[in-house]
């Protein structure tokens, strides 16, 4: 069964969790406290080495990242209609997680971090 490392509050995990829904895949929550710092924690470095969350383990495969993880999850449950097999469908979904990665996590997402975590350095990998 696939393992999701997630945190409530994260607007990253909640993606996953909502295209997981629509795929109809089970999975089990690995619950972190963002405010304590379980991701910073020498256990979860182990998995990934940024010390961020979202983490996806299938297996023996583990994979960080939303984008990666959204791109994974498509990839291997879906049947074209949330990530389309040519190739300009698939740069136009790409085009779009990075916009998701860019422009919302350095606007919206920067702004929950401060008001949620009362983090006040801009600094994403210290999130």
């Amino acid at each position: 069964m696939l393992k999701l490392y997630d945190a409530n509050i994260s607007g990253n995990c909640y993606k996953i969790k909502v295209l997981l829904s629509f795929l109809n895949v089970e999975y089990e929550i690995i619950d972190f406290d963002l405010f304590k710092r379980q991701h910073k924690s020498a256990e979860f470095i182990a998995l990934n080495e940024f010390g961020q969350i979202p983490v996806l383990v299938d297996g023996n495969e583990t994979i960080r990242d939303s984008q990666a993880i959204l791109f994974y999850l498509a990839s291997k449950y879906d049947d074209g209609a949330w990530l389309p097999k040519d190739a300009l469908g698939q740069a136009k979904v790409i085009q779009w997680l990075s916009v998701a990665a860019n422009e919302i996590f350095n606007s919206f997402a920067m702004a929950r971090v401060y008001h949620l975590l009362n983090r006040t350095e801009i600094d994403p990998c210290r999130v």
